[in-house]
C-alpha cells in the first residue's frame, strides 16, 4: 500500500510541477529571438541521476554551440557532480538536492527553507536564460524571483504533448479509428531535450554525447591499456533498482561463455554498495581473466577503462550511459525500463529486452510476485548480441 501512495504522490507532483513550470513561463519569460545577442550567462538545470545527465549532453552541446561565448553553469543532483564535470560543454557546476530525485534519504518532502535559499542564492548570479530540462519545486520558484529574461522549460514541452494526445484521442474516438493498444508515447529522453530546444528556436547540429577524456596520469594498475591483444569487455551487475538486475547467475553463465569463445579480459565494475554482488560473481568465475574492480574506481578511473574498453555489457544504469558517452559498444539489458526512452544512446549502442507480455512499467516492484521480467533475456541472447557488436561471423 505504502508504494502505491508514494507512486501516487509522485504523480500529482510530476503534473503539478508541470502545470507551475508552464504557468511562470507564459507569465516571466519571453522566447529567445533568433538573433538575440544578450544571452551571456546561461543556467542549465538536470536534478536527475547520472543516466539522465548523460543522456542530456546533446542538448548541451546544441545550447554551447548556440551561445559558444556564454558562460553555461549546470545545476544537479549531488550524486551527479561528479560526472557533470566531465562534460566539456559547461564552465561550472552547483548541487542542489530536491526530494524527488533523492536516493540517499537525507532530502525532506516539505523543506521549503532550503529551497527558498537555493532560489534566492540562484537570483544572485544574474543568468540571463534558465534552462530546465527538469527541476523541482525550487528551481520553479527560482524561475519566478530571478531576473533572467529568457527560460526554456520540459514542463511546458511535456504539458503541450498532453494536450496534443487527449486531442488526437477525442479525435480517433469520434470516427471510431482508435486502434487496441494504442496509448501515449514519448520519445528517447535525449531527443526530448532535443525537441524542447528546437521548439524554443535552437537549432540543432548533433545528437553526439561527449565527455572530457581524464589525465591519463591517473591510470590504475587495472588500466586495459595493459590488455595485450585481448578483447576488453566491461560487465556491470549492478543497478539502483533490484527490478534492473539481470540474476547473478546469468552473468556468472554469460562470463564463463564469453572467455571459452573470445581472448578476453572481463573487467567487473560496481560501486561501494555492489562489492558483495560482484564479488560472489568474480569468485564463481575464478578466472585469471577477470578483474574486480568494484569500490576501486573513482570516475575519473572508470572514464578511462571505458575509453579503451571494446565492450561494455550491463543492466540500466549510469555506467551504461557513461559508456555511451566514451563511443564504447554497449550493450543493455532492460527490464521494467523502457529501452525506446531510457536505452543507451548512441550508434554503438544496442538494448535488450526480451519481455513480449508485460510493457515496461519503471516500477521497483514487479505486481506479480516471483517474476522478474528482465531475467526473460536468456545468456544466449546476450551471447548473440555481443557476436552482432563485435562483428564475429559464426
Amino acid at each position: 500500500m505504502k508504494i502505491k501512495e508514494n507512486r501516487f504522490i509522485k504523480k500529482i507532483e510530476e503534473y503539478v510541477t508541470l502545470l507551475l513550470s508552464s504557468a511562470v513561463n507564459i507569465k516571466f519569460h519571453h522566447k529567445i529571438d533568433p538573433d538575440s545577442d544578450d544571452i551571456k550567462n546561461i543556467v542549465i538545470i538536470k536534478l536527475d541521476h547520472i543516466g539522465d545527465i548523460i543522456l542530456s549532453i546533446p542538448a548541451l552541446a546544441n545550447i554551447r554551440n548556440r551561445f559558444p561565448n556564454a558562460k553555461i553553469t549546470m545545476v544537479v543532483n549531488p550524486s551527479s557532480k561528479s560526472i557533470a564535470e566531465f562534460i566539456p560543454y559547461i564552465d561550472d557546476v552547483i548541487c542542489h538536492n530536491a526530494r524527488f530525485f533523492d536516493r540517499s534519504g537525507s532530502a525532506k518532502m516539505l523543506d521549503i527553507i532550503k529551497g527558498i535559499k537555493f532560489a534566492f542564492d540562484m537570483k544572485k548570479r544574474d543568468f540571463d536564460l534558465i534552462v530546465d530540462l527538469r527541476g523541482s519545486f525550487a528551481s520553479i520558484f527560482f524561475a519566478m524571483v530571478s531576473k533572467s529574461k529568457y527560460r526554456i522549460d520540459r514542463g511546458s514541452y511535456l504539458l503541450k504533448r498532453k494536450i496534443r494526445h487527449q486531442k488526437n484521442d477525442i479525435i480517433r474516438d469520434s470516427f471510431a479509428i482508435k486502434q487496441k493498444g494504442d496509448s501515449y508515447t514519448l520519445k528517447h529522453e535525449a531527443e526530448i531535450a532535443l525537441d524542447i530546444l528546437s521548439e524554443s528556436g535552437i537549432d540543432i547540429i548533433t545528437r553526439e554525447s561527449n565527455l572530457k577524456k581524464p589525465d591519463f596520469g591517473m591510470i590504475t594498475s587495472y588500466d586495459p591499456l595493459l590488455k595485450m591483444g585481448k578483447k576488453v569487455i566491461a560487465i556491470h551487475p549492478g543497478g539502483p533498482m533490484l527490478q534492473k538486475r539481470w540474476s547473478a547467475e546469468n552473468y556468472i553463465e554469460l562470463i564463463k561463455l564469453i572467455l571459452n569463445d573470445f581472448n578476453s579480459k572481463i573487467l567487473l565494475i560496481g560501486g561501494k554498495d555492489e562489492t558483495d554482488l560482484v564479488g560472489s560473481i568474480f569468485s564463481a568465475v575464478n578466472d585469471d581473466s577477470v578483474i574486480d574492480l568494484s569500490g576501486k574506481l573513482s570516475i575519473s578511473q572508470l572514464l578511462n577503462n571505458l575509453c579503451v574498453t571494446d565492450l561494455f555489457i550491463g543492466n540500466d544504469s549510469g555506467p551504461m550511459h557513461i559508456a555511451s558517452a566514451c563511443k564504447t559498444k554497449v550493450i543493455g539489458l532492460y527490464g521494467p525500463t523502457d529501452p525506446e526512452r531510457f536505452g543507451p544512446f548512441g550508434k554503438n549502442c544496442m538494448a535488450l529486452r526480451m519481455e513480449k507480455k508485460c510493457p515496461p512499467c519503471s516500477h521497483g516492484n514487479c505486481k506479480f510476485d516471483n517474476y522478474r521480467c528482465i531475467d526473460q533475456i536468456s545468456v544466449n541472447d546476450v551471447m548473440n548480441a555481443i557476436n552482432d557488436m563485435l562483428n564475429i561471423k559464426l
